[in-house]
């Protein structure tokens, strides 16, 4: 049925609504580590939602200088958004926190815990260094002996740089808890660490290390007795990655997670270098910095293979190595000690050897080299007692990785046909207090459209504009400006028939939560609506909304299903032009729920939830499903610590299914299983159960009418931005496709994860990052048959807004999505959306 619209001038049914610096004021904290003396001063480390002004390093000045004159002035920029301030005993330091908490440009306060080395007792010698035929050293030194290129950092104690396996291989460090250049070693632990990596080899003297050849860059961070705080601890990881350094090892850490380690590991790994940290050693949890994402976390083995009994374990570990009686340098001659911290600089050193193969390689070839090249130890695949397994540099060196590294040689941008739809319809939209709503249009065409936007809030009021968008560009559209203080619904079209793209972003925090969504919109209406996800247990408020954009009266029938099979019926009269909003909770409290939607007539239907999960406060929006499908695909996956994922399947049909789920590894390899969903119910999939602390991508296969899947993941980004995130899966590759939304900006993430789904072919792909005055840069990629890749927009494009159109050069399609976290504004969250094709 097509009716005269609302929207003048269109022949389409109207939507319609009627209702770099960081500050360190840091004392320590409990750790592993031995605390300061009591009465010694104290440190806090405070960051900035985006680089500070002048004005924001005054105003805290000010702050610090009234609440006491004591307070030294002396501020120390440790990262780009990160800064560090020591304050002397006696202060009400609660108070203090209170205060800066509260200033505007505050994104977090923590406090500068301490860390330690990780090492345990002497046992006795032996005559031999056990760990390098057990690692099958020899097998790697036949392929490379290691390269002077490559320069490990050790961060740690210092390093005897005179020693006699070490002297001619050290450049210059650096020592922060002098704040002088000199790293010379006051403990011992920092040279023997060197020398597990790295000490000459066959020179006739003393040990070897795991790479004969590789530089030592020596970075004091720990002092005579082996503690430290985290404030130095990123310090000298930055100092590493701004000095040359391809490799970093650090055998320390902490129990307490630090958002300043965290953005310093970021900070380095975003400069190419592979990161690898000891797990710790009192038998619990993977200490920190170990447990950060992008560090290649290290527990330690007996010479049987055995998992030393000190050694920490979970989600988080990645490798094992030897770390019991490792012989290697200390000042002044050898010695054996044991610990994770052992273990550690054994997988840098094989990470150093990958890399004089491989110079090109980035850290997550590196890593991956390391991980797939491992023996595999425990349970088969990964475990959380041994990671991937034992490290193998034999084999690890002899394992060529597929490069996701872009070509810049050929930066021509020719789509193979138009994309984008000339018509986007979307239903929910809210302007009031506590929330910001965005639209996001693209145009990723050469031909410029001229487009039309078309608002209607809750009280009647209707208002029309237009906009032009250059060939291949896009434009942001902030809704509170538009339509301020209300419920909006908008339609965006082309009036040339030049296709867009078109998103809606909302930012919000509201009743005790925040969080933000991003969703695209509709491009067309449907009489049938399909949701997998939902649930009405404490801490969580779902909401169904449907829109009937029709001038006269609708009818509408919501029917619930249950993981049982149970069924219940509701149906409702919608008026002409009129949104209709479901508190499902009301209907079916406590449960787990899927959702159909059908109208007499074509309705509009998306899905709210807002939540408190396992602590965990934000909110998601989905558009749903017109249908179910045989094949489902997500390329968007993460079951490693912070994150909990969720596959949602919900069968609408009268006959059982079985969903056959593949998940699938950034290095090819994938696993597979089988679950049974009923007829008329719901089946929910913890993924970290079934794919522990990986990405991963997932394809879901089922017979006869099909299924519908949903993915939820909730998370805790950076150990302080908290939220979920939910999207529908893509039917079908395809060979090309276009996302709107993107920020590389301060406080925002920008990631696209593309999946390969062939298991025959790799995909050329050509990716074109557009900003809104046009395309501002073309990149090539090479994606190996069944790999998935995950690129960080941030490292891609220059800070500011950002769209994303992609297409397959040899036709063979992929799946694409973008993942976004963020501190908006004060607001922490995320949000995931599969792209448009």
């Amino acid at each position: 049925m097509i009716s005269r619209n609302l929207f003048t001038g269109l022949t389409f049914p109207a939507l319609f609504f009627i209702l770099t610096l960081t500050i360190f004021l840091a004392f320590p904290a409990v750790s592993w580590a031995q605390p300061p003396e009591a009465g010694s001063s104290s440190r806090l480390l405070l960051g900035f939602k985006q680089c500070p002004l002048p004005e924001d390093l005054d105003q805290l000045k000010t702050v610090l200088e009234n609440f006491s004159a004591s307070i030294s002035q002396q501020i120390e920029l440790l990262l780009p958004n990160v800064a560090e301030i020591e304050l002397p005993a006696g202060l009400d330091l609660s108070r203090l926190k209170s205060i800066l908490r509260a200033l505007p440009f505050s994104a977090f306060l923590e406090e500068d815990a301490t860390v330690a080395a990780y090492f345990q007792p002497n046992d006795p010698r032996y005559p031999e260094q056990w760990h390098l035929p057990s690692i099958s050293a020899p097998g790697a030194w036949d392929v490379t002996v290691g390269s002077s290129q490559v320069t490990i950092a050790v961060i740690d104690t210092g390093v005897d740089y005179t020693h006699v396996d070490l002297a001619s291989k050290c450049v210059a460090g650096y020592n922060f808890v002098g704040h002088n250049s000199n790293p010379m070693d006051d403990h011992g632990h920092g040279t023997h660490v060197a020398g597990i990596a790295a000490a000459i080899g066959n020179n006739g003297t003393g040990v070897s290390g795991v790479d004969w050849s590789a530089r030592i860059m020596p970075i004091k961070v720990l002092n005579s007795q082996g503690s430290g705080y985290d404030s130095d601890v990123a310090a000298g990881i930055r100092y590493a990655a701004d000095h040359g350094a391809d490799v970093i090892n650090m055998s320390l850490g902490s129990s307490q997670y630090s958002y300043t380690l965290e953005e310093a590991v970021n900070y380095a790994y975003n400069a190419g270098v592979t990161i690898v940290a000891a797990a710790g050693n009192d038998g619990s949890a993977v200490g920190y910095p170990a447990a950060c994402p992008h560090v290649i976390a290290v527990g330690a083995l007996d010479s049987s293979d055995r998992l030393a009994s000190f050694s920490n374990r979970g989600s988080e570990l990645d490798l094992t190595a030897p770390g019991v009686n490792i012989l290697s340098s200390v000042p002044g001659g050898y010695q054996k000690m044991s610990g994770t911290s052992m273990a550690s600089p054994i997988v840098a050193g094989c990470a150093s050897l990958v890399l004089a193969r491989y110079s090109d390689y980035q850290p997550s070839q590196v890593q991956t080299s390391l991980e797939s090249g491992a023996n595999d130890l425990g349970s088969t695949g990964f475990d959380t007692n041994f990671g991937y397994g034992k490290v193998n540099p034999s084999t690890a060196v002899r394992n060529i990785q597929p490069s996701p590294s872009p070509n810049q040689g050929d930066d021509t941008w020719d789509p193979p046909q138009p994309g984008g739809e000339t018509v986007w319809y979307m239903a929910e939209g809210y302007t009031g207090a506590g929330f910001e709503t965005y639209i996001l249009v693209e145009n990723p065409n050469e031909p410029g459209a001229t487009v039309r936007g078309e608002y209607v809030d809750q009280y009647g009021s209707y208002k029309q504009e237009s906009y032009s968008l250059a060939g291949y560009s896009r434009l942001t559209l902030n809704l509170n400006a538009i339509c301020p203080d209300s419920e909006v619904s908008s339609c965006i079209t082309s009036t040339n028939g030049v296709g867009v793209v078109v998103e809606r972003s909302m930012y919000f925090n509201s009743n005790g939560r925040e969080d933000g969504h991003c969703t695209q919109g509709s491009p067309d209406i449907s009489a049938t609506w399909y949701f997998a996800e939902g649930y009405t247990g404490a801490g969580f408020d779902e909401y169904i909304l449907v829109l009937n954009p029709w001038f006269s009266s609708n009818s509408v029938q919501l029917t619930l299903f249950d993981a049982a099979g149970g069924q219940r019926d509701y149906y409702y009269q919608l008026e002409s032009a009129s949104r209709l909003t479901i508190h499902v909770n009301d209907l079916a409290p406590g449960q787990d729920v899927s959702a159909m939607i059908t109208a007499a007539d074509g309705v509009v239907a998306e899905r709210a939830m807002y939540f408190n999960y396992d602590g965990r406060e934000g909110g998601s929006c989905t558009v749903g499903s017109w249908y179910p499908s045989t094949n489902w695909f997500f390329a968007e996956g993460y079951t490693g610590s912070g994150f909990d994922e969720w596959l949602l399947l919900f069968n609408p049909t009268e006959s059982d299914r079985t969903a056959t789920v593949t998940y699938r590894f950034n290095d090819g390899s994938n696993i597979q299983n089988n679950y049974i969903v009923n007829a008329r119910s719901r089946y929910s999939v913890h993924v970290n159960r079934e794919a522990p602390n990986r990405e991963v991508a997932i394809k879901v296969e089922s017979g006869g009418d099909g299924l519908i899947a949903e993915r939820a993941m909730y998370f805790n980004y950076r150990g302080g931005w908290e939220g979920g995130h939910c999207a529908e899966g893509c039917r079908e590759p395809s060979g090309q496709w276009n996302l709107a939304e993107g920020y590389t900006g301060s406080g925002f993430e920008t990631w696209i994860l593309i999946q390969n789904t062939s298991q025959y072919e790799a995909a050329d792909i050509k990716m074109a990052l557009i900003g809104n005055g046009g395309i501002l840069s073309v990149r090539s990629y090479h994606l190996a048959a069944g790999s998935r890749t995950t690129f960080y927009l941030n490292d891609l494009a220059p800070p500011g807004d950002v769209s994303v159109s992609l297409y397959s050069t040899n036709n063979v399609p992929v799946v694409v999505e973008r993942a976004m976290y963020f501190n908006f504004r004060g607001i922490n969250g995320g949000s995931a959306s599969v792209g448009s094709h």
